[in-house]
């Protein structure tokens, strides 16, 4: 396919919105599958809605999901300027020649499009199939305002031409602006893009993605430690199915693979314990020196738990496998780094799992083991040690090691026992078990 332009038009008024990054994906996709051009034009004419900094968040966070674009505000290119409260003059001077044409007409202060008869507005959607508008549905439309700014058909026709966009890809809310922009490029003499409504993100009960039911700015995904690929691989599976029905596939194979006519225009539900699920997939394919990175360089932990990087990566060693998050490693492997605080909450699990006679001379047992320093200390040899004084006391595996859990961490579900004792070292160990003997 030649000369494939596509666009995604953000508005500065506030987050960077999940959904509008699924379309913009998508459209990245596209263009680079057909050695396209893809381009980021800012929707700014809402001066009232404009937040300080939206702009420059959008460049941010898409660079951090890894998108790159070869025309935009940020960077200029051939047909700038890309942002529309830079285009004011060129929309006046569109409009003015369609009332110089008689083709629109001033009405206090507005100008209007005539809404001229004909055949209805039909296109192939190349998500949906052929749609169809009757005219008779619409009425003359507002180009440019009493204010002299522009509507957002308008300007939006307006810029489709001057940067020559050969496909609109966008969400299926947008579906019924279609006719009316439809109506302005018939008004110009321009053929229309083709067009590619997107099913749009919804809830597990199927209402629409919003902020009262879920995350829907992609700030939040970045900062609990979702990783990019995990994420742009979650949005290919949004709308779309992998032909061998793979879940796990990278940008390349999606790109490969893509053809919007494959997109399924049922709307797909957001997921977010799967998205968490295939997180940790990708996760677990980072070395561990490379996840340690991620979580250091990402701020995803205080700066003093490692100042030992070699202690820090032997946690992440043996977290990796519990991880679905980068932001979920401080909150399960807290213990690794800081004291535990000796609670009545603590010592009643303990309590509740080592009560009586036999729990306590299990403890006791276990001190003076620990503290033989002819014992290697390494994981193995701490499972075989302890295992003989579980049966020694007769107690169930699960109230021996889960008791013997909750002293040394204060967690109930960790990393491998005896792999996080051998972490913790002797002398942490050994205090923490002496800590919970003199609160009972």
């Amino acid at each position: 396919m030649e000369n494939v332009r596509v666009r995604i038009a953000p508005s500065p008024t506030g987050m960077v919105h999940v959904g509008n990054t699924h379309a913009a994906y998508f459209n990245y996709v596209f263009a680079k599958k057909n050695n396209g051009t893809f381009i980021v034009r800012l929707d700014d004419t809402d001066a009232q809605r404009f937040v300080e900094g939206a702009e420059e968040k959008v460049y941010e966070l898409f660079t951090w999901l890894g998108l790159t674009w070869q025309e935009g505000p940020d960077i200029g290119g051939p047909y700038a300027p890309y942002r529309q409260s830079e285009r004011f003059d060129r929309y006046a001077k569109v409009a003015q020649s369609l009332v110089d044409e008689g083709k629109a007409y001033e009405h206090e202060g507005a100008i209007f499009l005539k809404l001229p008869e004909g055949k209805p507005f039909v296109f192939n959607d190349l998500v949906r199939g052929e749609v169809s508008f009757n005219r008779a549905d619409l009425k003359d439309l507002v180009l440019m305002r009493s204010n002299a700014t522009p509507t957002y058909h308008f300007a939006t026709v307006v810029d489709e031409i001057d940067h020559k966009i050969s496909h609109v890809i966008r969400g299926e809310d947008h579906l019924s602006n279609t006719p009316k922009q439809m109506m302005i490029f018939e008004a110009l003499g321009q053929t229309p893009p083709f067009y590619a409504h997107l099913p749009l993100l919804r809830n597990p009960d199927k209402s629409k993605l919003s902020k009262r039911q879920g995350h829907v700015s992609l700030q939040w995904y970045k900062d609990e430690g979702i990783l990019p690929e995990a994420l742009k691989n979650f949005f290919g599976l949004m709308g779309w199915s992998h032909p061998d029905e793979k879940e796990v596939f990278s940008e390349d194979e999606f790109v490969q693979l893509f053809n919007l006519e494959d997109v399924n225009p049922t709307a797909p539900v957001f997921d977010l314990e799967k998205l968490k699920w295939l997180n940790g997939v990708y996760i677990r394919n980072l070395s561990v020196n490379q996840l340690s990175d991620l979580l250091i360089d990402g701020g995803f932990i205080s700066k003093d738990w490692y100042e030992n990087r070699e202690y820090f990566d032997r946690v992440v060693a043996v977290a990796i496998e519990r991880m679905r998050t980068l932001s979920e490693f401080a909150l399960q492997n807290r213990f690794f780094f800081e004291d535990l605080e000796a609670t009545g909450e603590w010592g009643e699990k303990v309590l509740s799992l080592l009560d009586g006679d036999s729990g306590k001379a299990y403890l006791s047992d276990i001190v003076l083991v620990l503290t033989d320093e002819s014992l290697d200390w390494n994981a193995k040899l701490l499972e075989e040690s302890m295992r003989k004084l579980q049966e020694k006391h007769d107690l169930k595996p699960k109230n021996a090691f889960m008791g013997l859990r909750y002293i040394i961490t204060g967690e109930k579900a960790t990393p491998p026992l005896f792999d996080t004792m051998e972490i913790l070292g002797r002398e942490k160990v050994l205090k923490r078990i002496q800590t919970y003997r003199a609160m009972t």
